[in-house]
């Protein structure tokens, strides 16, 4: 079932799970959806107990991210592409570009 989870710096909507965070039952961001900030960026693709997995990320303005995540942050294989056409494609370790990339 999708829900809508309210944030103070957005909203999320789509799947979502249980867990209790001090002692209290709280909705989690949990399967495939999308968290929208209130400044206009996106998050489309898979979390997992809050965190991005793998997905697309749109900075409004400056530039879209499309791979994987860890614990938040760009890492892993990911495709950077930028609002003058620049790309990098490639590999990012704990949000930074990792490597030569293409």
């Amino acid at each position: 079932m999708k829900e809508r989870i309210n944030f103070s710096d957005g909203y999320y909507f789509g799947d979502t799970g249980s867990a209790y965070f001090n002692g209290q039952l709280m909705k989690t961001m949990n399967g495939f959806g999308t968290y929208y900030w209130n400044n206009g960026d996106t998050f489309s693709g898979t979390i997992q107990n809050n965190l991005f997995v793998q997905g697309t990320h749109v900075v409004k303005g400056q530039w879209t991210y499309v791979g994987q995540f860890y614990n938040m942050s760009y890492h892993g294989s990911g495709r950077c592409t930028y609002p003058n056409g620049d790309i990098y494609d490639g590999q990012y370790a704990c949000g930074s570009r990792s490597g030569k990339g293409r």
